[in-house]
């Protein structure tokens, strides 16, 4: 998140490029994995993406959670597995 906030704010200094107005109106995913309780603990991370978003007029398409600490551990998440599954479908589908 720091390096994400980092980033932007760097590409909203920078008065050779018009960052903000060439960000509004795409649309953003986050896809975020953790451990101990995720679905509860990431959520406020969900909403200060949410919070950058609005600032940058861009909509937020959705996101998903998934457990897992170590490299390859999110894939015993079922769930996360199946939300991503349901996301590739809609972006597939927004580029035919």
């Amino acid at each position: 998140m720091k390096n994400f906030i980092d980033r932007w704010s760097q590409s909203l200094r920078n008065t050779n490029y018009d960052f903000k107005g060439s960000m509004k109106d795409k649309q953003a995913f986050v896809i975020v994995t953790g451990g101990d309780s995720i679905n509860v603990k990431g959520l406020p991370l969900i909403q200060q993406f949410q919070l950058i978003f609005d600032f940058m007029s861009m909509k937020f398409g959705g996101y998903i959670l998934g457990v897992g600490n170590k490299p390859g551990e999110v894939m015993n998440d079922q769930h996360a597995l199946h939300q991503a599954r349901l996301l590739n479908q809609q972006l597939q589908a927004v580029q035919s």
